[in-house]
């Protein structure tokens, strides 16, 4: 599953360049052997992403391609990669990650490794601790020794353990802030409806009462013409200003329903953006995210490789967790690419 979805993204990628490693037929055969698993290739596609050699400069990709090559013991790579990882370069500061790398390079006999190494010791402020260095250690022999990926393999559970009691921790209390949301926030209810339909009656009630006040007016001022023209003027005059006075009723009633109105689909469209906020803020927990400190889609997409590894059925996880994890990845997604 996962060989497949690296397969997908490798894919998906090499149509993106592929207009630009057709100009150039040296870098599309480098693109062809890179993704045919040829480490020395994914190694040179890795340093021309690094400087820009040909192609646009792109600090991910480098840092992709030298990761590649350095799982198939390339050893410069693996130099490169222990240094992007220090540095933070094209992903978060690892120092755990890069001083493994510079170890297991080291323990194959490369001197400039072992002094790279020697020098981050001596300048660390932060020291790997102990259980650090175990993992550190352990995973660099598990090649050779069965013991040693036994270990390797309880640390990783371990650590799977305390990530997931983190997550659904998290998850726990983003749910209780939710629940009380929605306790606390003013949605729109049956009530409130239930009050613009009766505004909604009172105005055709005032328009039928000032329709039948009109028609009264009418047969009082014909009654009026025919006994006293000084005293229809008068009763004119007043039905005149009664009617206006209704008419500033209506008027002023609309506007009232016209605020009530918008403040309801106001309130509709806020709880909705509560709702993705709520979301995107579960995604990020899954993915040990904070929601102001999401990296862009490439380290994204390498996060979501070393879950996918815990989360899986072969794994230790479940088709729940996949499932949610992947749901968590497209709302993550969808939120940085817009």
């Amino acid at each position: 599953m996962n060989r497949l979805l690296i397969g997908l993204i490798s894919l998906c990628w090499a149509f993106s360049v592929y207009a630009d490693t057709t100009a150039d037929p040296q870098l599309a055969e480098l693109l062809r052997k890179a993704n045919n698993k040829d480490a020395e290739a994914q190694y040179q596609l890795a340093l021309r992403y690094q400087s820009g050699d040909g192609i646009p400069q792109d600090i991910s990709e480098a840092f992709y391609w030298f990761q590649q090559s350095s799982e198939r013991n390339q050893p410069q790579a693996m130099h490169q990669l222990a240094k992007m990882y220090l540095q933070g370069q094209g992903i978060e500061i690892n120092t755990t990650e890069g001083i493994y790398w510079l170890t297991k390079l080291a323990t194959q006999g490369n001197p400039e490794a072992q002094f790279e190494l020697g020098k981050q010791y001596q300048t660390l402020k932060n020291s790997p601790t102990s259980q650090q260095m175990a993992e550190i250690w352990f995973r660099t022999a598990a090649e050779s020794l069965p013991e040693a990926e036994q270990a390797y393999t309880q640390i990783l559970e371990d650590k799977f353990n305390q990530q997931r009691a983190k997550q659904v921790s998290a998850i726990d209390q983003l749910d209780n802030e939710a629940t009380f949301q929605q306790e606390t926030s003013p949605v729109p209810s049956r009530l409130d409806l239930d009050k613009l339909n009766w505004v909604y009656v009172v105005i055709l009630a005032s328009i039928a009462l000032l329709m039948l006040i009109a028609s009264l007016y009418q047969r009082q001022k014909r009654h009026k013409k025919e006994t006293n023209a000084l005293d229809q003027l008068t009763e004119q005059q007043q039905l005149e200003q009664k009617l206006a006075d209704n008419i500033a009723v209506i008027k002023k009633q609309k506007r009232q329903l016209e605020v009530l109105y918008q403040e309801l689909k106001r309130s509709q469209k806020n709880q909705a953006n509560s709702n993705q906020d709520q979301k995107f803020q579960l995604a990020c927990a899954v993915f040990g995210y904070h929601p102001s400190q999401v990296p862009d889609d490439k380290a994204i997409k390498v996060r979501y490789k070393q879950l996918s590894k815990i989360y899986h059925p072969d794994m230790k996880g479940s088709d729940e967790e996949m499932k949610r994890l992947n749901g968590a990845l497209k709302t993550i997604l969808n939120k940085v690419n817009n």
